[in-house]
């Protein structure tokens, strides 16, 4: 029983930190769009 517990914890957590290497890559992606974006506007406006 416990080894299954053990066996469940270890896929979740792999599952988990692919969850959250994606959720990084996605606001990583954001963030340099927003940049980017208010950089370019502040550009042009100034």
């Amino acid at each position: 029983m416990r080894q299954n517990l053990w066996e469940l914890l270890k896929i979740s957590k792999e599952r988990s930190y692919k969850i959250l290497s994606f959720l990084g890559q996605l606001g990583i992606k954001f963030l340099s769009f927003g940049l980017s974006s208010t950089f370019c506007e502040n550009r042009t406006t100034g």
